[in-house]
């Protein structure tokens, strides 16, 4: 039987751009299709990095979940194919809202980039194949609802391909439930285990989205009478309507920035309620405003604070979520120095600060720390428990800014673990653009 070929078309030595081709026997599937979210790239020039899927006999693209880094270029790349694009339901919301923002801001309302894309869904646990191939999707946590990881069955092995994900979701409990659908999966005898492994440095398990919700609640019910900026990824749903679920009865809510007002619209949809409707007709003093601008993006909403007077002495922000590293040292420092200097100005104008615990020595002694943030990705344990229960073969890590310093994090994982299981665990050195065989 002909070997089943892996190559990592990006996301292998780098945040971002995540794209994967399998190949078996003059057939092809590519999972996920993504951008580098704080590049500037034009839209040409982001598909020359995908030209080496034109010429494959490529079948069907799978999305994991949503994120602009896994999903960005499903739509333009399917139909440029001409093959099915799976997502899941939440995803298909995603992707629609995105594709529609672009064609409002390029006045291309004529020929939609989503027209004409066959777009497929799938269900958790429900096979489906592709060809000769069978796909199961297994639902997994992470900062967005409905991320997948992929059971994918062909040419006589099984690959496990994971999705951005956690172990835990928002309640504690959710951990167990998440480490028995993985041993679930191992349950097939896993050959390849494809995995984000972002957070390797970082000791522990992710905690549950819960007690940060419950932190960001206390803080604006110490200070009813002010107003309190949430700033946090617009595609954070899961924390967003939590925090909206608790406030709406009691304070007036408003979503600022362009990504944050879809990401209202998009939870309507979900939901099936009127969320902005619901806080025009509440009269109190209390005032949430949920905002775009957790990274320092220029024109989002954060900088359009720090440059007007709507703060007053008192009023709140809270920054609910971590800066993404950059592509290098030089570009974290130049990140992080200009989102200290943002908070400054708004520091300035009399506003409280609130950041992550444990950032304080990012920011400097301006900023209160509170539990506003819990990742989206695991931990080293969280990790080890994941190849613990899948018990693969081989492992695919990706999600590796720094290859080399992360290489010896993911050695010693595989090694921990085979400890643990009494089988030894081949850690794969991939480069973007090299394929595997297996």
């Amino acid at each position: 039987m002909l070997p089943l070929k892996i190559t990592p078309i990006g996301g292998v030595g780098e945040i971002g751009n995540n794209c994967f081709l399998y190949e078996n026997n003059g057939e092809a599937i590519v999972v996920d299709c993504g951008i580098d979210p704080g590049s500037n790239e034009v839209e040409e020039d982001i598909l020359k990095r995908f030209e080496s899927l034109y010429d494959k006999n490529v079948k069907a693209i799978l999305l994991t979940h949503a994120h602009l880094d896994h999903a960005a270029v499903g739509i333009v790349l399917a139909k440029k194919l001409n093959v099915p694009l799976y997502v899941s339901r939440i995803s298909k919301l995603f992707i629609q809202s995105f594709n529609n923002k672009y064609d409002r801001q390029t006045d291309n309302s004529e020929k939609s980039r989503i027209s004409n894309v066959d777009i497929k869904i799938f269900e958790d646990q429900v096979k489906f194949n592709i060809g000769i191939v069978e796909i199961t999707p297994i639902q997994m946590e992470h900062s967005i609802p409905e991320s997948f990881g992929f059971l994918i069955n062909w040419a006589g092995k099984h690959v496990f391909h994971l999705g951005d994900c956690k172990l835990t979701g928002f309640w504690l409990e959710s951990r167990a439930r998440s480490i028995q659908r993985l041993k679930e999966v191992g349950a097939y005898g896993i050959d390849l285990l494809v995995m984000d492994v972002l957070n390797i440095r970082y000791p522990g398990f992710t905690e549950p989205e819960s007690e940060v919700v419950d932190s960001i609640i206390d803080l604006i019910n110490q200070a009813p009478d002010k107003k309190h900026y949430i700033f946090l990824f617009a595609s954070n749903l899961r924390r967003i309507s939590a925090l909206w679920n608790q406030l709406w009865r009691r304070a007036q809510v408003h979503f600022n920035g362009a990504s944050m007002i879809n990401t209202s619209y998009l939870l309507e949809a979900i939901a099936k309620k009127r969320m902005r409707t619901y806080s025009k007709k509440v009269h109190s003093k209390t005032s949430v405003h949920f905002g775009t601008g957790c990274q320092g993006e220029e024109k989002s909403f954060i900088r359009q604070l720090a440059d007007s007077e709507k703060i007053e002495p008192g009023d709140r922000i809270y920054i609910s979520a971590s800066l993404i590293p950059g592509k290098n040292y030089t570009a974290n420092r130049r990140k992080k120095r200009s989102f200290r200097e943002l908070l400054k100005r708004l520091k300035d104008r009399g506003a409280e600060i609130f950041v992550q615990t444990g950032q304080k020595n990012i920011y400097g002694d301006f900023v209160h720390e509170a539990h506003l943030h819990v990742s989206g990705h695991e931990g080293y344990n969280g990790l080890s428990k994941i190849v613990e229960s899948v018990r693969p073969k081989w492992l695919l890590p990706y999600h590796v800014p720094h290859q080399v310093r992360f290489a010896a994090k993911v050695e010693k994982l595989a090694f921990d673990v085979a400890k643990i299981i009494g089988e030894e665990i081949f850690v794969l050195d991939a480069k973007n653009h090299e394929t595997i065989r297996i």
